[in-house]
């Protein structure tokens, strides 16, 4: 071989080297994620009862629904016969502004505050219960746990 031929591909490969190396750089970036949040779906939820500070209380598991528009910052949470209205982050963490339950002649005030995963939530409800008039008002806590049915939740 000589000096020219060893010359004429000496350029050969380096113009593959570059164009290689200019194509790797100017591939495609990974860029912000695009997929949207979503959670909507219904939640088989499991509860216990968390602090208490007003005596006898009963908590019973229900099936959780939970509306909600791909991308949107709002929800509803219907769980058994209360439905609660949120505001939702793109990480899944969520809350609910108080949904008022009257019932023998109390009033019940419940939040929920959480965070939904691929696979379902686990939230905890404060109820404030305020007594007919002359008790002392009293709160507790319940923890929630809901397991997703269907396709998985979406959380970018």
């Amino acid at each position: 071989m000589n000096d020219r031929t060893m010359r004429h591909r000496s350029r050969r490969v380096a113009g593959v080297a570059f164009a290689l190396i200019a194509t790797a750089a100017c591939g495609t970036a990974p860029g912000p994620d695009t997929r949207l949040i979503h959670v909507a779906g219904s939640y088989p939820t499991a509860v216990a009862l968390g602090t208490n500070g007003c005596g006898a209380v009963e908590v019973q598991p229900q099936t959780t629904v939970v509306q909600h528009a791909a991308g949107a910052a709002t929800f509803s949470l219907t769980h058994g016969p209360v439905t609660y209205a949120g505001t939702l982050q793109a990480t899944g963490d969520f809350t609910t502004a108080p949904s008022q339950v009257a019932s023998g002649g109390s009033t019940f005030a419940l939040t929920v505050a959480g965070r939904f995963r691929v696979s379902g939530f686990d939230a905890t409800v404060t109820v404030v219960v305020t007594p007919p008039q002359g008790a002392a008002p009293c709160q507790y806590t319940v923890a929630w746990t809901g397991t997703k049915t269907g396709d998985p939740n979406v959380i970018p």
